[in-house]
C-alpha cells in the first residue's frame, strides 16, 4: 500500500497545474444617449447564439451575481444569417447591452486567449456619425472587465 502523503505529493502538482475556467459573458453596451446599430458575427456552435438584451444598470449591479436574464428582441428587430458564422444585426437603444457570446475566463477574470476562443468574431458599431469594425487583437483589447464573469465592449 502506498502511503497517503506520497500520493498527495504526486497528485497535488497535477491539480495545481490544471487551468480551470469560469464561464464569462461578453456584452456590447450602449452607453451613449442615442440608439446605435450593432452587427456582429460569431462562430456557429451547436446551439447558435441568440441575442439577449439587458439594461446596463442591471448588468453593472447584478452581472457578477448569478445568471443574467434579459429579453430576447422580436425577430423583426434582429436579422441573422446562419452558415459557418452567425451574423446578427440589431438596433441597440441607449442604456442597454446585448450578450454576444459566452466563453471561458481564468479565475483572475482576465481573458488572454480571446482570439483562440473566438476565432473570426467581428463587431461593427454604427453610431450614426461613424461606423467602426473590430476584430482580432483590436477587438480583444476593446473589452473591459466589469465583473470577473462579465466583459463589456463599451460604446459611448
Amino acid at each position: 500500500m502506498i502511503p497517503r502523503p506520497f500520493v498527495l505529493a504526486l497528485v497535488l502538482p497535477l491539480l495545481l497545474g490544471t487551468s480551470c475556467k469560469l464561464l464569462a459573458s461578453f456584452f456590447i453596451a450602449n452607453l451613449s444617449s442615442h440608439a446605435i446599430h450593432v452587427q456582429y458575427s460569431v462562430p456557429c456552435r451547436p446551439n447558435c447564439p441568440s441575442p439577449t438584451v439587458i439594461g446596463v444598470r442591471t448588468l453593472k449591479h447584478e452581472g457578477g451575481w448569478g445568471s443574467i436574464h434579459g429579453s430576447r428582441p422580436a425577430p423583426a428587430g434582429v436579422q441573422g444569417r446562419v452558415d459557418s458564422l452567425v451574423t446578427y444585426s440589431l438596433d441597440l437603444p441607449p442604456d442597454t447591452a446585448v450578450c454576444i457570446f459566452d466563453g471561458g475566463a481564468p479565475f483572475s477574470g482576465k481573458v488572454r486567449d480571446f482570439e483562440d476562443q473566438f476565432p473570426n468574431v467581428r463587431i461593427i458599431v454604427d453610431t450614426g456619425q461613424s461606423a467602426r469594425s473590430y476584430q482580432g487583437r483590436a477587438l480583444a483589447d476593446s473589452f473591459r472587465m466589469w465583473h470577473r464573469l462579465v466583459h463589456v465592449f463599451e460604446v459611448r
